[in-house]
């Protein structure tokens, strides 16, 4: 998968670079006045100011010296001139890996925040559990729990603590998943926390979302702009839906899609 800059003479000419950094940090402040991710290249690939000359003369982004581009695909997004592009886009997110607890959070706070409307990591705020927060264009609120290593099950129940835990204060009662791999079905797995918090008035009226780094990406780079969506229209509920049934949802959403745009399920 390559970055790939469309006119060498734009990266140039720009001084917006928001491509590396923006400081345009939205605040919600009905929820701890948590703001929303400001920096935009998780590893500093690209540099503060832009492309570097190499990449310009190349046509494509190389990584700065010292870091590594994950291909997130988060400076395509966030260029002030739609100056770069996407080409042999590859499903799989393992470079995600290499990133750091912080730096992940990142990555995963903005495509929210693209998908959702408002999405802000708690890197700043030690005082606070959860990974992340969500709140949608449709009146919809979440907290986060970002996990590489796919422990769903230790996810879902810092979910459930949370969400209780603010109950008195703040009515949330949905919580977000992000693995690199959807759980599997076993003797003692997620699915069957889920379903017993169905059985038990203090926990029934819950949502949990769950959704891969793949899918995220995908969703966020390649979605046609459309009316704001809820979390059920672009996230997998594992009470209502199996995860194959929740990938043909989320094909439905694009005009030209390929399987090769997702990670193996």
């Amino acid at each position: 998968m390559k970055i790939v800059i469309k006119d060498i003479e734009v990266c140039a000419k720009c001084t917006a670079k928001r491509c590396s950094f923006i400081n345009l940090a939205s605040i919600e402040r009905a929820f701890f006045n948590l703001s929303s991710e400001t920096t935009i290249c998780p590893t500093s690939a690209i540099g503060g100011s832009g492309p570097s000359e190499k990449s310009i003369e190349k046509r494509f982004i190389i990584a700065e010296k010292g870091t590594c581009c994950v291909e997130c695909g988060l400076c395509v997004k966030h260029c002030s001139h739609q100056n770069l592009s996407i080409e042999d886009y590859n499903a799989n997110t393992s470079a995600f890996g290499n990133l750091t607890g912080l730096q992940i959070k990142a990555v995963t706070s903005l495509y929210l925040n693209g998908l959702f409307g408002f999405a802000a990591n708690t890197n700043r705020n030690n005082s606070l559990s959860f990974d992340g927060y969500v709140a949608s264009e449709k009146g919809e609120e979440a907290f986060v729990e970002i996990d590489y290593k796919d422990d769903s099950l230790e996810c879902v129940r810092r979910l459930l603590g949370d969400i209780i835990k603010y109950s008195d204060t703040h009515s949330i009662k949905n919580g977000i998943v992000v693995l690199s791999r959807f759980p599997q079905v076993g003797s003692r797995d997620v699915y069957n926390l889920l379903e017993k918090m169905k059985k038990f008035p203090t926990t029934n009226d819950i949502s949990i979302y769950m959704t891969t780094f793949s899918h995220l990406r995908a969703i966020y780079l390649y979605m046609k702009p459309s009316t704001p969506y809820l979390f059920e229209n672009l996230l997998y509920n594992p009470i209502k839906e199996d995860i194959y049934t929740y990938q043909k949802k989320v094909e439905n959403l694009f005009t030209d899609i390929t399987p090769s745009l997702f990670d193996e399920i």
